[in-house]
């Protein structure tokens, strides 16, 4: 059986993440995932900018959990939540990307697993904008109205937008007043169907790892944490700089655990080679 079968584990969210992550860990491992009411996660930081984030996304999700499992009911040693973030791919600067972060923290058995999940498919987007036409143009390419909007004047936020008649006559009234508005999509998950999706993947990736017990301890979480370049050149035998090995880590013992040519093959194409292909 898995130290998680029939287990109760809180999710600390107020934007209706447990309709994405409770399904799938219930399904994985019969988990009994519960929310609080009138948890406040907005005290960790707002998409929208009122509060900031407190610390890095790790820190803030871990945040999150503690802070989650503290008020929870006793007994109760499992805590989840996720954070988000969004702005330029890692790898690819100029692409706007979703980095999702979902956690699962066991205070009894000093357990912290992440899944995470990256994701271009997002309509992040903002701008400053003067008339209807250029806000209606906005809207379209957001994916509204299934995905909301924010609207923000000198003097309030409108979240939440995802009516065609609500966003014109918000837009008409702050137009009136103001030169230009300020118009976002509101990324918030029970906002955002495109961000679900990224959210159900990186909880999938969490699924993956809390599977995989460590070889020599039995602990949950026994997962890739780096790789090793250096896979040989097909035609010259000197290294590349394509992955030769990936690099298993145990959380709890640290016990580490290296997987050859984890990408299936042994030698690298020359054209990935410096010397064969300076």
């Amino acid at each position: 059986m898995h130290p998680l079968q029939h287990q109760q584990a809180l999710i600390a969210t107020m934007h209706q993440k447990e309709k994405i992550i409770a399904p799938l860990l219930e399904k994985a491992f019969d988990l009994r995932c519960f929310t609080l009411q009138n948890f406040d996660t907005d005290q960790f930081g707002t998409f929208s900018g009122e509060i900031d984030r407190p610390a890095s996304q790790l820190e803030t999700l871990r945040m999150k959990c503690l802070h989650g499992l503290a008020q929870a009911i006793e007994n109760v040693h499992i805590g989840l939540a996720s954070e988000g973030a969004f702005g330029s791919h890692p790898l690819m600067p100029f692409v706007p990307a979703n980095i999702e972060m979902v956690m699962l923290i066991d205070t009894q058995n000093q357990l912290e697993i992440v899944g995470q999940a990256i994701s271009t498919e997002t309509n992040f987007a903002h701008a400053n904008l003067a008339s209807w036409e250029e806000v209606e143009k906005f809207a379209l390419q957001a994916g509204f109205p299934t995905h909301a909007l924010i609207i923000k004047s000198s003097q309030q936020i409108f979240k939440g937008i995802d009516e065609k008649i609500i966003l014109q006559d918000i837009a008409d009234e702050v137009l009136k007043k103001e030169k230009s508005l300020y118009i976002e999509t509101d990324m918030r998950a029970m906002h955002n169907p495109t961000r679900r999706k990224v959210i159900a993947q990186a909880t999938e990736d969490l699924i993956k790892k809390l599977n995989s017990p460590c070889p020599q301890c039995g602990t949950l979480g026994f997962y890739q944490t780096e790789v090793r370049l250096g896979l040989p050149c097909a035609y010259c035998s000197l290294p590349t700089q394509k992955i030769l090995a990936s690099i298993w880590q145990c959380g709890k013992c640290s016990f580490v655990q290296e997987h050859l040519y984890p990408e299936g093959i042994q030698e690298a194409e020359p054209m990935y080679c410096s010397f064969c292909n300076p």
